[in-house]
């Protein structure tokens, strides 16, 4: 494990596994309700969201940005971001507006690419826009 991005063998073989699925009406798919998944033994839970935001101190000064007092937009963009921006400006006292808060499962506040697709590229000028 080295904590980058996964080899492209990796991606390829989950992208191909969940094109065949796909391709197959999703046969072979086991489905489990949450209530199962949680009761599963290898499911344990786990609190990302403090000790990234706790750790941010020792990278970014904090008290720096609360003292000049600026006011700051973040774009959670419907995702997981959420929890981490609201907990950033909890823990350090910051002024803080987040938008985009809201889980959005089908990606409306993206920008079309240019082929008219909803991808997140970050390299695309137009998914980025």
């Amino acid at each position: 494990i080295n904590g980058g991005p996964a080899d492209v063998d990796i991606t390829n073989w989950i992208q191909d596994k969940a094109n065949e699925y796909l391709k197959n009406d999703l046969e072979g798919v086991i489905y489990l309700s949450l209530e199962e998944a949680v009761a599963c033994e290898s499911i344990k839970p786990y609190d990302f969201v403090t000790p990234y935001v706790s750790d941010l101190k020792h990278v970014i000064e904090m008290d720096v940005i609360r003292e000049a007092g600026l006011k700051i937009g973040a774009d959670a963009m419907g995702g997981s971001g959420m929890k981490y921006y609201h907990a950033i400006k909890e823990m350090y006292g910051l002024d803080i507006e987040v938008f985009n808060d809201s889980a959005d499962f089908t990606f409306s506040f993206m920008h079309c690419d240019k082929d008219g697709k909803i991808r997140m590229d970050c390299s695309s000028p137009y998914a980025m826009a």
